[in-house]
């Protein structure tokens, strides 16, 4: 499953700052949000910080109308997200 695959990433590299491409996700479920809520919240307490790159416009719905904005900054593209100055290289 990917959450395994994203909290193994999240432990293996603690306080790094992460950058989720979501440019080739076309469809996150309420479920799917509240997952990266709380691993960003997972890596924040790690010292990290996470944020989310390039979501498709109904991707970006689901993450607003599920109040994921409020917690993970969302950014155009990854290349802004990167560029964003509080973004550890």
């Amino acid at each position: 499953m990917i959450e395994d695959t994203l909290w193994d990433i999240f432990e293996g590299y603690p306080g790094n700052n992460i950058v989720l491409d979501l440019t080739n996700v076309d469809y996150l479920s309420s479920y799917a949000v509240g997952f990266l809520v709380e691993a960003c919240g997972t890596v924040t307490e790690m010292g990290g910080r996470m944020s989310i790159s390039g979501p498709q416009p109904q991707v970006y719905e689901t993450l607003y109308l599920n109040g994921a904005d409020m917690v993970i900054p969302i950014y155009d593209s990854y290349r802004t997200a990167l560029a964003d100055d509080q973004i550890l290289y």
